[in-house]
């Protein structure tokens, strides 16, 4: 006991006599009953708060907006702890009873019972790891006439004749057995309701739902042949007290799952925070899926909240992981743990290969650590799905000395170089450096002299400039094309996130030729043109244009590499056609659209429109919604349709 908490109860003696006598304190590591008490003081961490109107839910309020509020302890461990405990909205309309506002988007629900008060604080100072034997309440007594309802009921002869002998007649009787462990006369009370919940509510009871509360009513009445004597907000209150709530659901802890299945699942947490600093929420979840099933355990986030509610789990949970306690919290993150293994494995390992070894963290967490580390250059590409740091790269400083001069004198007589010609002159240099560096591919060595290099000269995609010299995206984008005898989408992505831009499909499409919706080949391949411009004429017959989407039917086409589709003649038509085009709007990584006009006819795309929408009589919804349909626009998207409706009304008036 602090001296500030003593002083604090002596003046508080001092100003009333009667609170002499009646006067009491415990603090939140005793086990006390508070129901029929009025509290008057708390200590917080040695900071004395007074209760005003002696109410606990005036307490309740109090010590939540300190801890979710005040920036002496708020921050995002205590504030998530509150709400995986409170009753809470982002809108004070969305809780049913007595909400009260904490800050703008966080409401709580505050029409509980003292109990329930104490039992909430109590869980958030554990969550929050703030010691219980400091944190102080001073209280008195309440009248007799005072007490709640629970207890006038508890101490009922017929009540606990009906809790005897409907424990008597149970079938589940090690449910019910594990409901009335505890001795207490608050648990003890709780015994038929937890049972009803096990039986008739094992998907979760639905807080504040008039149709589950009459239904829990008419069970109650079905199975112990008396009503309930609590008014609607103390039924709902004494059901929280049965178990935790998730969702707006409660549950019942016993019940979530069986004894065995929960020794095993604390057990292998225990194993698991034993080899390694901390476990994910959705590897335990993949791990216990099979036990899971048929439980109403159906996502990381509902064993998140059954992990903290379960009597005797010492472990500390933050957002998705566990952790043995506390300081481990900032130890081992996925970056960290991807970075020691390339270290310890001292050469480029495969994605799988580095799955495989981190089977304990998500692979998408471990995928999110290349995304983050490729941009600070922290972990690098070797291509082909494998990395490295760039302290396993061996490489001498005489070496890399070498390889600066060359590249300073190629830029003298050029303003660009190949970054992959680099390679290759430092490997011609140094013919010891491919065996030093197994494993290494071409890509790799790129990108670690790229690092080790980048305050010399700038490494834009695949070319090598001079330090500040600008060069335009449509040059990196051509070299890109120009560069490799085959690409992917992906590595067109690749280069765009690399130099912050939109990736150049009209450069590549005019550098390149698409086979599908994935690949792209620098050389077009080998295709009989006038065949292939035949069976377009087939088509497209005595008109001067079409949709590119109208041929939908491929048998007549010529064998080619691979499996026609409109990628594919897109590419055809701006690159091979001797008597079609292709007019769009552009071209698109995902989408195709656009119209297949005859060589000898002069329409741009928005002529192909204007003439496309004379046929009929078009509002702009509609307009929009044809194009679409037809294929000549990707999406409902044209911000000029009122001058193309304007230009078609007219050429539709001058045909009549």
């Amino acid at each position: 006991m602090t001296k500030k908490w003593q002083k604090a109860l002596d003046e508080l003696r001092c100003s009333d006599v009667e609170l002499q006598r009646e006067l009491k304190t415990f603090s939140f590591n005793e086990n006390v009953v508070v129901t029929g008490t009025k509290p008057l003081l708390f200590e917080l961490n040695g900071e004395i708060f007074d209760v005003p109107l002696q109410t606990w839910r005036s307490l309740y309020i109090i010590f939540i907006a300190t801890l979710y509020a005040n920036k002496k302890y708020a921050n995002k461990e205590t504030q998530s702890a509150v709400k995986s405990v409170v009753r809470w909205s982002s809108k004070g309309e969305y809780l049913h009873n007595s909400p009260q506002k904490i800050s703008r988007s966080f409401f709580i629900e505050t029409k509980l019972s003292a109990a329930q008060i104490y039992a909430h604080v109590k869980k958030i100072l554990e969550f929050c790891d703030i010691s219980l034997e400091k944190v102080h309440v001073a209280y008195i007594g309440k009248d007799a006439v005072a007490q709640e309802k629970l207890v006038e009921i508890l101490d009922s002869t017929e009540t606990k004749e009906i809790l005897i002998s409907s424990q008597e007649n149970r079938e589940t009787s090690q449910k019910k057995e594990t409901c009335s462990k505890d001795s207490s006369q608050e648990d003890f009370l709780l015994v038929p309701y937890k049972n009803i919940l096990i039986e008739k509510f094992s998907s979760g009871y639905i807080l504040g739902n008039i149709i589950q509360r009459n239904r829990f009513r008419h069970f109650y009445e079905e199975l112990n042949g008396s009503q309930i004597n609590l008014s609607d907000m103390e039924l709902d209150n004494t059901i929280e007290m049965c178990g935790m709530v998730h969702d707006g659901r409660l549950y019942v802890i016993e019940n979530l799952l069986d004894e065995s299945t929960k020794v095993k699942l604390l057990e292998y947490i225990e194993e698991q925070l034993n080899l390694h600093p901390r476990l994910y929420l959705e590897i335990l979840f993949e791990r216990f899926a099979d036990d899971f099933r048929g439980t109403a355990i159906e996502s990381t986030d509902i064993l998140k909240t059954y992990l903290q509610a379960l009597p005797g789990f010492n472990y500390y949970i933050n957002k998705d992981r566990v952790f043995r306690d506390e300081s481990f919290r900032h130890v081992g993150s996925p970056k960290d743990e991807v970075k020691r293994l390339l270290e310890e494995e001292r050469r480029p390992m495969s994605d799988d290969e580095i799955f495989k070894k981190l089977n304990w963290i998500p692979q998408q967490k471990i995928l999110n650590a290349f995304t983050n580390c490729s941009n600070t250059q922290e972990i690098l590409s070797n291509g082909d799905r494998s990395r490295f740091i760039l302290e396993t790269f061996d490489i001498a400083g005489d070496e890399i000395e070498w390889l600066s001069e060359w590249i300073k004198q190629e830029l003298d007589n050029s303003d660009f170089i190949g970054s992959m010609d680099a390679v290759k002159a430092l490997k011609s240099r140094y013919s010891d450096i491919a065996e030093r560096n197994s494993g290494f591919r071409d890509l790799g060595i790129r990108n670690a002299i790229a690092v080790l290099l980048g305050d010399d000269f700038d490494f834009k995609g695949n070319l090598i400039v001079k330090k500040g010299k600008v060069i335009s995206n449509e040059v990196l984008f051509k070299d890109f094309c120009e560069s490799r005898e085959s690409f992917t989408v992906d590595d067109i992505d690749l280069l765009a996130d690399s130099l912050g831009v939109p990736a150049f499909y009209d450069v590549i499409y005019g550098n390149s030729f698409r086979l599908n919706e994935r690949d792209f080949v620098q050389s077009v391949p080998k295709m009989d043109v006038d065949a292939i411009d035949d069976v377009i004429e087939t088509f497209v017959r005595d008109k001067d244009f079409i949709p590119l989407k109208k041929i939908d039917f491929w048998g007549g086409f010529p064998v080619v590499r691979g499996n026609w589709n409109h990628f594919m003649l897109e590419s055809f038509l701006w690159r091979c056609s001797k008597k079609f085009k292709l007019v769009h709007s552009n071209f698109s990584k995902t989408t195709y659209a656009g119209a297949i006009v005859r060589n000898n006819v002069t329409m741009n795309f928005e002529d192909v429109l204007v003439h496309a929408l004379s046929e009929e009589n078009f509002d702009a919804g509609r307009a929009k919604k044809f194009l679409k349909e037809e294929g000549y626009l990707a999406r409902e998207k044209c911000s000029n349709i009122d001058s193309l409706l304007e230009k078609s009304l007219q050429l539709r008036t001058s045909r009549k």
